[in-house]
Formats: C-alpha cells, structure tokens, sequence
C-alpha cells in the first residue's frame, strides 16, 4: 500500500501552529547569510572578510548554539552548521523572519557525476528532495528550485572572479550512509551533479516565505567510481574560491 509523505496530506497548504515570527530577535539583521557547513571554510570567508563574532550567536534553547559572524560593513552574516536538514530549515527560518533576504550554502558536496573531480566549484541550480524537511514546506515533487536570480548572480560573480565552476542540480539526502551504488548510478543517469545533506531544505524555505537561496559547493570526494575516493584535500582549493564568491555575496 503506497504512502504519502508527510503522513498528514497536504500539510504545506495549512497554517503553522506557531512560526519563526515569535523569535524575532536578531537585531540589525544583515539581508545576505552564508550558511558554512565546514569550520576551514568559514575560516577562509573570514579571511577574505572583515567580520566580528556576534555575541548572542542562534540559540535553540541551550541545546545548540550556532557560532555566527557579521561583517564590520552589516551587509553579511556567517553561520557555522552542523550537517542536516531540519537544523537548516529552521536556522533559515529563524533568519528569514528577522529580515534575511538571501540565503545561500556553502559548503562541500560528493561528486556523481564524471565531469566533475576534487576541489571543482559547482553552483547549485535545483535539488532531488531525498529528504523529509523540503516536504513539509511545498508540495511533494522530485525537485525544488534554487532562485534563478540568486543562481545566475553567483555564476556572475563567478565569472568576474575567472573562477571555474558548473551549474547543475544536486542530490539531497538525510543519510550519508545509506547513499548506495544503484542510486548513485540512477541520478548521474539524470544528470544530477552533486549529493549533499542541505539544499533542498533551504530551497524549499525560501519558496515558501519568498526569499532568495542558492547553494555552492566544492568537491570534497567522488561516488561515480568503483570505490569512494575518500575525502580529499584538494576540496580546500575549491573553498578558498568559495571564500573569494563569498565577498562577492556579500556586496549584493
């Protein structure tokens, strides 16, 4: 017997119980926000960007404490994540409700696709929604869309850079060590570039609260092989170009 997912059909369609809206409380929000998924890549960005530690960081009751930067110019903030989708969701919806108006990931993705190889920069353009989290905010379909402004924004800044970079879509999962040999083949057969944990959960927020979002990675290791690469160090070639969008971002 087939099942719907969410349990509850059509759940994006009804009114939330309670919202992001009561925990406004990030005062002097900037409008654009990288979400970091690597500690070395957030060093690098502040490297690149003048930024303070902000004191109050996000806070989910005491259980999480996410570390948060701004730049001394208030145009960026910078949040350090833990892997996964629901914390992304929320982080999202937290900043969307006190005034974010770009959200973009950063952070390393595993390679299906034999075009890509160690440290190359992919620009995320939609998401296979392998996960729970994009569900319970838009429709069930196969993919949610990044925001074709942002997307083509970064491919600018990109180009302005002289860096390298694809554009294509992206698996999301919820477990990344469950991703098998015959998924990895049936999505490099759809010409999905990329699977990671995140994207479509933030794409899936941004359409439902109207925001812009956007993810890019750097290769961090390699799937479409016999046997998985293993993490490779090269991928921190592709996050001290990240760090280089990542100022570009900012001045948006």
């Amino acid at each position: 017997m087939a099942t719907n997912f969410p349990n509850f059909k059509n759940k994006h369609r009804y009114i939330s119980h309670f919202s992001a809206m009561r925990f406004e409380e990030l005062n002097d929000m900037p409008k654009n926000v990288i979400l970091s998924y690597s500690s070395k890549l957030s060093e690098y960005i502040r490297r690149n960007i003048e930024m303070k530690r902000k004191r109050s960081g996000i806070d989910y009751a005491g259980a999480i404490v996410l570390k948060s930067y701004v730049s001394t110019d208030n145009k960026l903030m910078l949040i350090s994540m833990p892997p996964g989708s629901p914390l992304t969701s929320t982080t999202a919806d937290l900043l969307i409700a006190n005034g974010a108006k770009r959200i973009i990931i950063m952070g390393c993705a595993g390679a299906i696709n034999s075009e890509l190889t160690f440290g190359d920069i992919v620009i995320c353009n939609k998401a296979v929604r392998d996960e729970g989290t994009s569900h319970h905010y838009v429709k069930s379909q196969m993919y949610v869309s990044s925001s074709n402004t942002l997307t083509n924004l970064l491919c600018g800044i990109s180009k302005d850079l002289d860096i390298k970079f694809f554009v294509g879509p992206t698996w999301t999962t919820d477990a990344m060590f469950r991703e098998t040999k015959r998924e990895i083949s049936h999505y490099s057969k759809l010409h999905i570039f990329t699977v990671e944990m995140e994207a479509a959960a933030l794409f899936a927020v941004a359409k439902k609260r109207k925001i812009n979002a956007s993810a890019v990675f750097s290769i961090s290791d390699v799937l479409y092989e016999k046997k998985w690469s293993d993490f490779h160090d090269d991928m921190h070639k592709g996050y001290r170009k990240l760090a280089r969008i990542a100022l570009g971002f900012k001045d948006l």
